[in-house]
């Protein structure tokens, strides 16, 4: 096994063309590709998986331990897990959500050994963001995100893992260990009531939630 060694700074393929579609696109394939190679056992098409994955898998747990060491800890031991049962993931597709599944347990079981409950209650730092979303649009989002963080940890979890992470309602499912259907009625009743905190908020009619980064989906409530 390689060592693995997780960093707080991560340095993605080149994409090919500004054009959106074609990025996801190329994206998608090289994470295939290096998905591929990673089952075969090369050890550097693994780390190029951690690149692409890491930022995500860590700004989730930062949401679940409250500071970025502990965050930092979490997320090197969800890549070394994955590594060692990366076999038991069926294709490049599944990988994103298999990923948060193990990350979710992981710091479940963080949280079980210090006899302690996760919270959702943490700040979002400037630095947590993707580059392309250090603007003024972004002020907007992170204080959606920062009323959001006032709903039950079940509706925080499922809106993070549904519009800033951008898994499906499946995948979503799999990550909290749930069906589905229960997936969507909580989705439904966060979006309900974040919708009633933002206009207690500004009085507006609605608002859009987005993602942090290109995964990322848009949410108008």
């Amino acid at each position: 096994m390689p060592t693995i060694v997780f960093r707080a700074e991560f340095h993605p393929p080149p994409e090919p063309t500004s054009d959106s579609e074609a990025q996801w696109h190329a994206r998608k394939e090289f994470e295939a590709e290096q998905f591929r190679r990673a089952q075969s056992g090369c050890p550097e098409a693994f780390s190029a998986l951690v690149d692409a994955y890491g930022p995500r898998i860590l700004r989730y747990l930062s949401r679940w331990t409250g500071n970025d060491h502990d965050a930092e800890d979490l997320t090197q031991e969800t890549f070394i897990k994955a590594y060692r049962g990366l076999r038991q993931c069926a294709h490049a597709r599944a990988l994103g959500g298999w990923l948060f599944t193990i990350a979710r347990r992981t710091a479940l079981n963080f949280h079980r050994a210090r006899r302690s409950r996760p919270s959702n209650c943490v700040e979002l730092r400037p630095d947590m963001r993707e580059p392309e979303r250090a603007s003024a649009g972004a002020n907007a989002d992170d204080r959606i995100w920062e009323l959001a963080r006032g709903l039950a940890p079940e509706h925080y979890e499922v809106l993070w893992l549904s519009y800033a992470e951008g898994l499906s309602v499946a995948e979503v499912a799999r990550v909290m260990g749930c069906s589905a259907i229960n997936v969507r009625v909580r989705l439904h009743r966060a979006r309900r009531h974040l919708r009633r905190r933002l206009e207690l908020d500004h009085g507006g009619s609605g608002s859009e939630v987005s993602g942090s980064g290109s995964q990322g989906r848009k949410v108008v409530l």
